[in-house]
């Protein structure tokens, strides 16, 4: 039997003052978009996490905030997989 991958959603109380709480996408220059949607949020491969943490911390997230901010799923739609080449690097 094959082991499913897991990725991590990051899920940051607060993070839109709208209503916003997941990322969808980040830019150059920080997140650029939130959702509330499940299904839109941006997933991050599990070995990439720290990475994702380092860019986080980068621009702005607190330490603390980051301490439960990633939400552990195996669900990925299409186009939500996080290229960490192209930003973390």
């Amino acid at each position: 039997m094959r082991k499913r991958p897991y990725y991590y959603i990051v899920w940051i109380e607060g993070l839109s003052w709208k209503r916003g709480e997941k990322i969808k996408s980040i830019g150059q220059y920080g997140v650029a978009e939130y959702t509330t949607k499940m299904t839109e949020a941006l997933r991050i491969n599990s070995e990439d996490v720290p990475h994702f943490k380092h860019w986080l911390r980068r621009h702005g997230v607190t330490e603390w905030t980051l301490e439960s901010a990633f939400v552990k799923t195996n669900y990925a739609p299409k186009d939500t997989i996080f290229n960490v080449k192209r930003y973390c690097n």
